[in-house]
């Protein structure tokens, strides 16, 4: 039975606790609600609102995004930042292709002063997240002479998996070169779409 509870406009959906499966699953609305009870209670709100809601559910994802992250390697990180920035730093392509993904993992390698793996290398540290299930990919033709491309897509908010890596992860200088990453997926995009 799902019962909806009315936060200001928003509405959540939560099934009856004794007919989710697991501890975890019966939890994970409570603690939801709960976080939002954290959030207005520290701004010393009289109420839980939608906004403290939202808020709660992006610090929840973040939080089960970093704890997912933990075990990865700079190498994987890295790749799964490059794949991220160009998904949330232009709109033009719907999904990911991995020779963009490349090239501006090649830029953040140098950025931070790590030593550059070769595209198969990168290829299969992306196939190491899409099983962790931060991505999933597709293979696309590109038209007539620019050949098959594989493509990926983030299972969950590619913002939130840019912004966990940045500040959890030893990459905060990512974060302060964020509009320099940003015009380098723009410039590699172009170029992608013109070639």
């Amino acid at each position: 039975m799902l019962r909806e509870y009315g936060v200001g406009s928003l509405d959540v959906l939560v099934g009856n606790v004794d007919d989710f499966e697991d501890e975890s699953a019966k939890s994970q609305p409570r603690n939801l609600f709960r976080m939002a009870g954290e959030l207005a209670d520290r701004r010393g709100d009289d109420a839980v609102r939608e906004h403290h809601v939202r808020e709660a559910q992006e610090a929840a994802a973040r939080d089960r995004t970093l704890t997912q992250m933990r075990g990865l390697s700079m190498q994987k990180r890295l790749a799964l930042y490059a794949t991220a920035a160009v998904s949330v730093f232009d709109d033009r392509l719907a999904s990911v292709p991995n020779s963009v993904s490349y090239e501006v993992y090649n830029f953040v390698t140098e950025l931070v002063s790590v030593d550059q793996k070769s595209r198969d290398s990168f290829l299969r540290y992306l196939n190491e997240c899409e099983t962790y299930n931060f991505v999933v990919s597709e293979t696309k033709g590109q038209g007539y002479a620019k050949g098959v491309v594989k493509n990926y897509s983030f299972v969950d908010d590619a913002k939130t998996v840019l912004e966990t890596l940045e500040s959890g992860l030893e990459m905060d200088e990512l974060a302060e070169d964020r509009e320099l990453v940003r015009s380098v997926v723009e410039s590699e995009i172009s170029e992608f779409l013109d070639g």
